[in-house]
């Protein structure tokens, strides 16, 4: 008989003036983006498919998307303001 499976799922959730987060696990981290409005997943640069880290830091600098910094001073970026930027920069240089 094979053992069953146990799946396990922590949330906590940081706030910080009006920054409001929730980490699921270590791969999923869930932020109200305060650039769309949307609850979406926040991710690290290095993790966005099919854009450059590098790009990702230029519209970070540029204030483009919204991203945020935990304490450990990684980085998040909100995925669906770079796929947008993505999708205007493509669209531009047509």
């Amino acid at each position: 008989m094979k053992p069953k499976k146990i799946t396990r799922t922590m949330e906590i959730t940081l706030e910080q003036s009006n920054l409001r987060f929730s980490v699921t696990n270590r791969r999923k981290v869930f932020g109200d983006c305060g650039r769309c409005g949307e609850r979406t997943r926040l991710l690290p640069p290095e993790e966005i498919a099919d854009v450059s880290p590098r790009l990702i830091y230029c519209l970070v600098e540029s204030r483009k998307v919204y991203f945020t910094e935990l304490p450990d001073d990684s980085l998040l970026v909100c995925g669906e303001c770079v796929g947008r930027e993505k999708r205007i920069w493509i669209e531009k240089n047509i």
